[in-house]
């Protein structure tokens, strides 16, 4: 695993998601199909950049909802192995 924090990449994401929609419907307004490649690559960016910044978030317990218990069993499993949660669970019974 990463000691990187990417918890930075927040406010530059929720801007870039906010771009990537209004680009979206400026191109289906404006049937260009060169803006609907630009704004579907743009978004798999993007959305591999959520995915990083969401999972950094559970790593280090920025997460706080009602599966904390799964947040909690993600690092652990992040930290120590490949051991599967259910797995351990099912171990400790």
């Amino acid at each position: 695993t990463t000691r990187k924090d990417f918890s930075f990449m927040g406010g530059f994401l929720m801007v870039g998601i906010l771009v990537a929609f209004l680009a979206g419907l400026g191109a289906i307004f404006f049937q260009m199909p060169a803006l609907s490649l630009a704004v579907s690559a743009m978004f798999v960016l993007l959305m591999s950049g959520l995915i990083l910044y969401e999972t950094s978030n559970i790593i280090r317990g920025g997460e706080t909802n009602a599966a904390q218990g799964s947040t909690r069993c993600l690092r652990r499993s992040a930290i120590r192995g490949h051991q599967t949660c259910r797995a351990r669970q099912n171990a400790s019974a």
